[in-house]
């Protein structure tokens, strides 16, 4: 762990714009995050959105605001730091009714926006090479608030900073629920044998709040939470894959090739030709298990060679065997083990829409089939 970070003078302008000093390892940067529209959230959510951005990375997190003794101990047990503050009082609200989807406009976080099509909108724009995805994202009339954490690094040490507009915005839309475009990658290994309880996976500063987390397409891959989106907005698929890489980078080379698969399962025709991606020289098998788990199936459906020859350095032997001879269905259906702890009329109302879309839930084979894909990456 890192030893000390400090949130100093604090300050909210009359243009809604949250600005504060952070001195990590003996430097300071400017840090800033402009809200929506003006309005000055209350201290305890300040102090939840800087604890998120940290995580657990900080022996100690010094904020210069007041702090109640039940919130900071919350905040402490699950940053596992010691929180440094004025003291405070513990703010009493009533329970919150309406639910935010923290949104970047890609292909999962569209999928979420299916299942979820009720929820508030809350996007990030970080600026700079994530300019792209701001152009896409505000069609769709999200809140954005705009920050500068990622010039100054401060995206470097949990991915819950992600959750911080849902944080600052909890009273203005009297939020009680909260979800991300999490799909089934990096927790795919797991999910294989054991349910995972999406109480216990969420954004822990949120917990004193009473915001819950439900993430809706937390056991979809990214191949079927593609499909869902094909299946629905086929006119944007272009505009997503400029949205979330540039065509040069390996990113979107993978999800053009996914996409290209995904329309080929279900026989639609889409022009992709103006969205053409240009081959990357630093493509390596390897460096993500998620990543490579999506490129399998692509083989698969497309064949080895489409596939192959975007990796220079080739991709190990055992893996282009499997996607000749085996089948990897799983990848296109709902793993059940992803919905441990979500209240039924929740997870009903996000199943039918999954159905609806032809999306199914994990028969016996997908299980078998799972397994035998998980044991290549072992």
């Amino acid at each position: 762990m890192n030893s000390i970070v400090s949130f100093k003078d604090i300050d909210i302008a009359r243009d809604g714009t949250l600005r504060c000093g952070v001195w990590r390892d003996g430097s300071q940067s400017d840090f800033y995050i402009r809200l929506p529209y003006s309005f000055e959230p209350e201290a305890d959510l300040v102090v939840a959105a800087f604890v998120a951005i940290v995580g657990t990375a900080f022996e100690q997190i010094h904020i210069d605001l007041p702090i109640g003794p039940e919130q900071k101990d919350s905040l402490e047990a699950w940053s596992r730091s010691q929180i440094v503050a004025h003291q405070g009082s513990d703010v009493r609200r009533r329970a919150g009714f309406r639910s935010a989807l923290n949104f970047s406009g890609g292909f999962d976080s569209l999928a979420a926006r299916v299942l979820e099509p009720h929820a508030e909108l809350i996007s990030l724009d970080f600026g700079g090479r994530f300019s792209r995805e701001r152009k896409f994202f505000e069609r769709f009339d999200p809140y954005v608030l705009e920050t500068n954490l990622v010039d100054i690094g401060l995206n470097r040490y949990a991915w819950s900073f992600m959750g911080i507009g849902s944080l600052l915005m909890r009273d203005e839309l009297q939020l009680g629920a909260y979800s991300f475009g999490s799909i089934m990658a990096g927790t795919a290994r797991r999910l294989a044998e054991i349910p995972i309880d999406q109480r216990q996976s969420g954004l822990g500063p949120a917990e004193y709040f009473g915001m819950r987390v439900a993430n809706p397409v937390a056991g979809l891959s990214e191949i079927a939470s593609m499909k869902l989106v094909a299946l629905t907005r086929p006119d944007l698929l272009g505009d997503i894959l400029k949205s979330v890489a540039l065509p040069q980078e390996e990113k979107y080379v993978r999800k053009f090739q996914m996409l290209s698969a995904v329309l080929h399962d279900l026989e639609i025709s889409v022009d992709l030709s103006t969205a053409l991606p240009k081959r990357p020289q630093g493509m390596e098998w390897g460096y993500s298990s998620a990543s490579d788990l999506s490129s399998l199936y692509t083989m698969t459906v497309l064949g080895v060679e489409q596939v192959l020859e975007s990796y220079p350095k080739g991709i190990p032997a055992p893996f282009t065997e499997f996607a000749r001879d085996q089948s990897m269905e799983f990848m296109n259906r709902i793993n059940p083990h992803a919905y441990s702890g979500v209240p039924a009329k929740q997870l009903a109302r996000w199943y039918g829409r999954l159905i609806e879309h032809g999306v199914l839930p994990f028969e016996y084979q997908d299980w078998r089939d799972m397994s035998a894909t998980m044991s290549l990456f072992k």
